[in-house]
């Protein structure tokens, strides 16, 4: 037995029993991984299938066998993707979401002048300066100064295919199969809109940052509270609101939270992340699993009984593999 089928026994070994239970198709992914000829040419799969933009299209029980194939295929480095610890001047980066609202970051910015919030984004931001989370953290630096550096870890890729390996990881590593939905527009982020915000904010505060503690943080840090609230609206300025058009609906954004970004960036530099071709024949199998159970669904609302007949055959294949892996005897 070669190297990389010990891999994958013990790989298919620790996935079955949790894959069985969580996948709607486990039979015929299964199946096809392991009992499909070794001589048959896999078909290719596209980078955008791998890892989608959306995160919706990431097949979660595909995804934990990316997750931990990176190694198994015909290039060890390839799947090395570079993420460490970095800063930026909050000016210098720019979107990745269209949904923002003005009240989160006013509030943010002034617990900011408190001291009591940091500028770290808590996300990972891409080689094209996009940031992946941490929108309002970043527009409350710019309000309160521009030229403040902000930080995070930076990955060496750009945005348009980092927003699709982090939804696979969003799934495979981290288990979340829905994105987080958003409000407001980034649309709405004018010195106008900014000033008017400011102004509710003083009369009303924060849980965190009272009304009378806000204007005398103004005051020191501007001057009076009037040249505060001038110079954080005009601030906004400052900030990009050119969302590119990669970027998908917040729905459909990775969901990394800033306590699993350091875990995000060490999965991602190990290179055993399978998301950049040549793929690992584990990879293709699973993604070739899926299609046949696909078109299995598709074959089984005309005719009941060939389901069943399947379903058994399943079965019997699964036990198989099972007593294979050692898993049963």
């Amino acid at each position: 037995m070669t190297s990389n089928e010990q891999k994958l026994r013990r790989l298919i070994s620790n996935e079955i029993k949790t894959v069985i239970k969580e996948s709607v198709h486990p039979r015929q992914s299964l199946v096809s991984l392991i009992f499909e000829d070794k001589s048959e040419n896999l078909k290719d799969v596209a980078p955008e299938t791998v890892a989608p933009t959306e995160l919706d299209k990431v097949d979660p029980v595909i995804a934990k066998v990316i997750v931990k194939s990176g190694e198994m295929d015909k290039d060890k480095g390839d799947d090395v993707i570079k993420v460490s610890p970095k800063s930026w001047p909050a000016a210098d980066l720019k979107p990745s979401q269209t949904t923002m609202r003005i009240e989160g970051t006013i509030s943010m910015a002034f617990s900011m002048l408190a001291g009591t919030m940091d500028t770290n984004l808590g996300c990972i931001v891409s080689s094209d300066n996009h940031i992946m989370d941490g929108h309002h953290r970043w527009s409350a630096a710019i309000l309160v100064d521009p030229s403040s550096t902000v930080s995070g870890f930076g990955a060496e890729l750009p945005g348009n295919e980092l927003v699709g390996v982090l939804n696979v990881l969003t799934k495979g590593i981290f288990g979340k199969s829905k994105g987080n939905p958003g409000k407001g527009s980034i649309a709405s982020y004018t010195p106008e809109n900014v000033k008017s915000a400011i102004e509710k904010f003083l009369e009303a505060g924060s849980t965190h940052v009272k009304p009378d503690e806000a204007k005398k943080l103004l005051e020191e840090k501007f001057g009076s509270v009037e040249k505060g609230v001038e110079t954080m609206s005009k601030n906004v300025e400052s900030m990009s609101k050119d969302v590119p058009g990669w970027a998908p609906d917040r729905a459909q954004m990775p969901v990394i939270d800033p306590k699993e970004v350091p875990a995000a960036a060490k999965a991602l530099s190990s290179g055993k992340v399978d998301v950049m071709p040549p793929y690992s024949a584990v990879v293709k199998r699973s993604f070739s699993g899926a299609e046949k159970s696909a078109t299995s669904k598709k074959d089984s609302k005309k005719d009941s009984k060939k389901e069943e007949s399947r379903g058994a055959s399943g079965d019997v294949l699964i036990e198989r593999w099972q007593k294979l892996a050692g898993l049963i005897k």
